[in-house]
């Protein structure tokens, strides 16, 4: 969930046109620039949602909604997202890097402006280390 407490209509938010699209929104002097690169859950792909409660607006990035249901994470072979994240203001307009993902032996290797995160593609698989 992405949570602003300065937009009072969800009307106000624009949903990605796809799941992996980057968006950006901008609040009073401030441009929220974010990008999911990764996002799947028990093969559960996922879609953007928006909503709000009148004080604030959100848009969620939600796997699965409908009737109650239980998942056993150490069955689940994949479960993760990611998103960049930039923060500027409103004014500029600096292009926005895509992230560089690979995977190698249940890892994703993530770099994205001199950054670097690599994390378990199997949620139960603590052993691996985040940099």
């Amino acid at each position: 969930r992405f949570e602003f407490g300065n937009v009072k209509s969800p009307e106000e938010l624009l949903i990605p046109a796809s799941a992996s699209a980057p968006f950006s929104i901008t609040i009073d002097e401030l441009k929220f620039n974010i990008q999911l690169f990764c996002a799947e859950f028990a093969g559960l792909k996922g879609r953007w949602e928006k909503g709000g409660n009148g004080k604030s607006s959100w848009i969620d990035f939600v796997f699965y909604s409908g009737q109650e249901t239980e998942y056993d994470l150490k069955k689940i072979d994949r479960a993760l997202s990611g998103f960049t994240f930039k923060l500027e203001s409103s004014g500029t307009n600096q292009p926005s890097q895509k992230a560089s993902v690979s995977e190698k032996e249940g890892i994703m290797k993530v770099l994205w402006n001199g950054l670097q995160l690599e994390v378990p593609l199997k949620p139960d698989q603590p052993l691996n280390s985040f940099i």
